[in-house]
């Protein structure tokens, strides 16, 4: 699934991300997803299919967020089984109302929106950051579907791009010692700020263009994350 985030995405996106701890809330608990989708029958006929992917689970999640666009989620599932029906009741008797919230935007986190290794003092014009929890479907004989789906140790990786500008925003000196700290990004001011914790910092790479600005670009791996 590919969508735009919105306020109420949080109590979803934080289920993707937590670690398992056999909890409500957490990815102990699978999900189920119904959607519904018009087909055409004969002639202009149209009628309407329900799905359901029923004990699923996330995978992974990764948001991505730049200057002059949207922010977005993706997250890849799995899931035990999909069926599907012509009767609207047949998984579910109530749906979620249609979303009013604005999609969050790259400058909703207001100024400075992003910390690293506790300075705040970079440009930063693209963030990204993944969770991937690495399910491992186990079938078993004689069953036809996916019997269990526990996830292995959990990933947290992300990446920017920052204006090369002074001597002191240069990064150079933290990946080469390997020092850790924390990262976070305030994707939406009061609502929505990730913060990664023990990272360090992994790649670097400084690509030069004589007609254009310097860039840094930066790739982190993570120890855990807060929820938001």
């Amino acid at each position: 699934m590919t969508f735009g985030i919105v306020n109420t995405s949080s109590t979803f996106m934080n289920y993707c991300c937590k670690a398992q701890a056999n909890a409500s809330g957490d990815i102990s608990r699978s999900i189920q997803i119904v959607w519904s989708q018009q087909l055409s029958d004969t002639g202009s006929t149209l009628t309407t299919t329900y799905y359901a992917l029923r004990g699923c689970r996330p995978n992974s999640i990764s948001v991505d967020g730049r200057a002059g666009s949207p922010i977005t989620a993706v997250v890849e599932g799995m899931a035990h089984s999909l069926t599907f029906s012509s009767s609207q009741t047949a998984f579910q008797t109530s749906f979620a109302a249609e979303p009013t919230d604005a999609v969050w935007n790259y400058e909703d986190g207001g100024a400075s929106p992003v910390t690293i290794l506790g300075n705040t003092g970079h440009n930063v014009t693209e963030f990204s950051w993944t969770v991937d929890r690495g399910l491992k479907d186990i079938y078993v004989l004689g069953a036809s579907n996916v019997t269990k789906l526990p996830p292995s140790i959990r990933s947290i990786s992300g990446s920017f791009t920052a204006i090369h500008e002074s001597v002191s925003s240069f990064l150079t000196d933290s990946l080469l010692t390997q020092t850790t700290g924390n990262i976070s990004w305030v994707m939406k001011t009061g609502a929505g700020t990730p913060v990664f914790s023990t990272c360090t910092l992994v790649s670097h790479s400084l690509p030069q263009d004589v007609a254009g600005e310097t860039y840094e670009r930066i790739d982190f791996t993570g120890n855990s994350m807060s929820t938001f």
